[in-house]
């Protein structure tokens, strides 16, 4: 997860977060966050992190071509099933 466009002291960074239903003891070391709910367009990629990029672009160029407009100060969302594949939302 990550803010493209940061606004806030502590959103800075790139974090890698657990989907639970409550923060009830959140172990040493670690923190919470919550990413509001929202609208997510989604692009399913298998390969190469190194292609990463072009795939943003495509998803960047489909949103815009659908007339969707990319929130620049709201989480985006990468998913990595099991560590394999990718798959990135926006």
């Amino acid at each position: 997860m990550f803010v493209v466009d940061v606004t806030q002291i502590g959103e800075d960074g790139y974090w890698v977060g657990l989907e639970v239903e409550e923060f009830n003891r959140i172990p040493e070391g670690m923190t919470s966050l919550s990413v509001p709910p929202g609208k997510y367009a989604v692009k399913e990629y298998e390969g190469s992190a190194s292609q990463i990029m072009k795939v943003y672009n495509e998803l960047h160029n489909e949103m815009s071509s659908a007339g969707v407009r990319r929130d620049l100060q709201a989480w985006h969302l990468e998913e990595y099933p099991g560590w394999l594949g990718y798959r990135a939302g926006v």
